[in-house]
């Protein structure tokens, strides 16, 4: 059962404990009673006096509208269970008070012994003296706060502007001065559009700003402000909103950053990557970074159009059987520094894939390996080069095969012919009389001659068969796949047709023929040296004839 409550007696001597809490003993292994119950006061946190007993459950208090809170389960409360023997009686607390927080606790405790009471005057002088200091300490404290105010707000770094809560400048600090070139005089009482406004700004920036500040109690943001001079200037504000104890607005802060030279530099560097970006759309061909895992880390919208999409890699964009050929290109490029490769891209369906030439050049950036892919259309230039090939390999005048590509095809033909045992043969013609032809009727006449007699060979001559021009008057026959019979009566065929052709400005056209089956054993020179001598036969019997190296001659009549 709780105890009955002592009830305090006037009339018995109060000795005045002083216990502030910054001044409670430091190191005591254990507390006192005073010390206690200022702990107990102080975590009770009351704001008035109360009364202290000693019970079962330790330490309760009571404030003035009489109601008891055991503080058995507060550390103090503990502490004083365990005292409980030090019979504490009755005593009476005061929490004394700085602004909102206490700053200690004056406890009347009973005095038992009479021969302390000559002790109470010099108490009583001692509390007087701290009264005094307490009562002195708040405005003290206060000033000293708005002293290092004052400095901190003048030597402040950043910009700083007070207004009041209808928005208008109370105070500036010298950075402010001198960031915006205003003297103070000049800017209080006016409103900060009028200050800071620019035509960088949105006509409704600063309402739109407190209206922020109103809802959330704060707004922070990047503004582009003008100087007193008409120079621009980047702020990073802050604006908050302050409130006394009662809640009531009493001020706006704003804190104004200059970050001018933080923002160009962003900006020079947003230039430079846009500049960038502009000269990497801009390249006629492809652009891809690639890591040493093939994956593409960056590539321009050509890129991107191949697959409707960014690439992966650079391998999904060429032909399937192109794939090998580039990786081992992105191999040779991070080991040497720069590779070459030709693809075809990656066609549509439907479609041929254009050939491209890729250059890759191995280069450091952000302290990682990467190479750069530059993709380049040589559609044109495979079509300039096949051109150039088929000039290299016709003849002019007449459009028929070069001498250089008849050789070609005689050393394919022979290597299958040792290889395959395939049978070929070859055919020299030459026009008759043709020096006659071209010293008695002009040079035209001769080109004519010779036209067509290629136009008639072409048109009566098998697809597979190769017709060249051999030097001067001459032309060759390749005929694959053909016996010596074979080969001889096409030759002969060949020949009759010309004759009978229809004479040529009053010139009839001959032809004499030397034909030479391949043999295995044969190279190209000797060949070519059979179907000449077969020639030199046919001359020799009279022109207008098909002969053979054995000298066989054949002449079927037109």
């Amino acid at each position: 059962m709780r105890q009955a409550e002592p009830a305090p007696n006037p009339r018995r001597p109060f000795r005045l404990l002083r216990a502030y809490h910054r001044y409670l003993p430091a190191g005591d292994t254990e507390p006192g009673v005073p010390r206690i119950l200022v702990e107990a006061a102080l975590e009770a946190g009351y704001t008035g006096a109360a009364w202290a007993v000693a019970g079962e459950q330790g330490l309760s208090f009571r404030e003035e509208r009489g109601q008891l809170a055991p503080l058995a389960r507060t550390e103090a409360g503990r502490c004083l269970a365990r005292n409980a023997p030090q019979r504490l009686g009755s005593a009476v607390a005061f929490p004394l008070w700085l602004g909102p927080a206490p700053a200690g606790v004056f406890v009347l405790a009973p005095v038992e012994d009479s021969a302390e009471l000559a002790e109470v005057a010099a108490v009583a002088e001692e509390v007087a003296v701290d009264l005094r200091r307490l009562r002195s300490a708040p405005t003290r404290a206060k000033g000293d706060v708005e002293e290092l105010a004052t400095i901190a707000f003048d030597n402040a770094h950043e910009a700083l502007m007070i207004t009041d809560p209808e928005g208008r400048i109370q105070a500036v600090n010298p950075a402010f001065t001198r960031q915006m070139g205003w003297g103070r005089e000049e800017v209080e009482g006016r409103r900060p559009g009028e200050v800071l406004s620019s035509d960088r700004q949105a006509p409704d920036l600063f309402a739109r700003v407190f209206a922020t500040v109103a809802r959330h109690g704060r707004w922070e943001g990047v503004v582009c402000n003008r100087r007193r001079d008409g120079n621009y200037i980047i702020h990073q504000e802050t604006i908050e909103e302050v409130r006394d104890a009662n809640g009531r607005l009493t001020h706006y802060v704003a804190t104004l950053a200059d970050v001018t030279p933080l923002k160009e530099a962003e900006l020079d560097m947003r230039r430079e990557r846009d500049t960038a970006e502009s000269a990497l759309e801009a390249l006629p061909g492809l652009f891809l970074f690639l890591d040493e895992q093939g994956r593409c880390r960056r590539s321009n919208r050509r890129a991107a159009t191949i697959r409707g999409r960014p690439p992966e890699t650079l391998t999904e964009i060429v032909e399937e059987g192109a794939g090998p050929a580039m990786e081992a290109a992105l191999a040779t490029a991070f080991r040497d520094g720069e590779a070459s490769a030709e693809a075809r891209l990656r066609p549509a369906e439907g479609a041929a894939g254009t050939p491209h030439c890729f250059q890759l050049r191995a280069l450091d950036l952000d302290g990682e390996r990467l190479v750069c892919a530059l993709g380049m259309d040589i559609s044109r230039q495979h079509a300039l080069a096949a051109e150039l090939e088929r000039l290299a390999r016709t003849d002019h005048l007449t459009g028929c095969g070069t001498r250089q590509h008849g050789e070609e095809q005689i050393e394919h033909l022979l290597a299958r012919l040792r290889r395959l045992e395939m049978p070929f043969a070859v055919v020299l013609f030459d026009i008759d009389h043709f020096k006659r032809i071209n010293d008695e009727r002009g040079h035209s006449v001769g080109d004519g001659a010779l036209v067509a007699c290629v136009d008639y060979l072409r048109r009566h001559i098998r697809e597979m068969d190769w017709l060249c021009r051999w030097g001067g008057e001459e032309f060759l026959l390749v005929l694959p796949g053909a016996t010596p019979e074979a080969a001889l009566e096409t030759a002969d065929r060949l020949r009759a047709g010309i004759a009978a052709a229809e004479p040529l400005e009053g010139e009839r056209i001959t032809v004499s023929a030397g034909v030479a089956p391949a043999q295995t054993g044969d190279d190209r020179d000797r060949l070519i040296a059979r179907a000449d001598e077969a020639l030199y036969h046919a001359k020799r019997a009279g022109r207008d004839r098909v002969c053979t190296v054995e000298g066989g001659c054949r002449r079927t009549p037109a």
